[in-house]
């Protein structure tokens, strides 16, 4: 599933409006029959301009979100609506805040997973 959107965040401390783009669950072409059954990619691109507020009189002229993950499951099964995921995801944040010279201060870079998601199973046909 490919998706694109734009819109804001708000509220006292800051706001920014923004537009993303990424997709969800990707899968490799069918002849690839393990790959394709068991394991699907996803990503995530946001840029944005945040704009100071009432608690934050100085932020970042531009902040950016990137994010890429791999989700094992049985995909193969129920058209993609998995009982279980395990997700290893990587994201890459610019930050909201600049330094002494008014540069981008917070840059960072997280690595998370596995974790597992379910979903309740008594209603599983």
């Amino acid at each position: 599933m490919f998706f694109y959107g734009v819109g804001a965040a708000a509220g006292s401390l800051y706001y920014e409006p923004y537009a993303q783009i990424g997709f969800r669950r990707f899968s490799l072409p069918e002849f690839v029959p393990f790959v394709s059954d068991y394991v699907r990619f996803s990503a995530l691109a946001r840029y944005g301009r945040p704009f100071k507020g009432a608690a934050f009189r100085e932020v970042a002229d531009r902040s950016y979100i990137g994010q890429a993950s791999i989700g094992i499951g049985n995909y193969r099964r129920c058209n993609c609506d998995t009982l279980w995921e395990i997700k290893v995801a990587m994201t890459v944040d610019s930050g909201l805040f600049v330094d002494n010279r008014g540069g981008l201060a917070g840059r960072t870079v997280r690595i998370v997973g596995p974790a597992v998601f379910s979903r309740d199973l008594r209603n599983v046909e």
